[in-house]
């Protein structure tokens, strides 16, 4: 990995507001409205972070990609397309 080299932690979860906790997905069913709800209790759940129903979401391509594997001059660009 490239030292100073900038990155991204993303994370995801779903919180009960009826247990007010972090529930696991194995814990959740999908409603009708497409929402999850927590098995134990039935509030729906609600969710911040990562978004899986974005197009792309959790993808690397292109200038992102070549970053990741360290190709020449790849930092350099990423660092002055951020500036614009």
């Amino acid at each position: 990995m490239m030292e100073g080299a900038p990155y991204c932690v993303v994370s995801h979860r779903r919180w009960c507001p009826g247990c007010r906790r972090d529930v696991d997905e194995e814990e959740t069913v999908m409603n009708p409205e497409d929402e999850p709800v927590h098995a134990g209790c039935g509030w729906v759940c609600l969710e911040s972070g990562f978004d899986e129903g974005l197009p792309g979401s959790g993808r690397c391509s292109g200038p992102d990609l070549a970053l990741l594997h360290g190709a020449p001059g790849s930092e350099a660009a990423w660092i002055a397309e951020q500036k614009k």
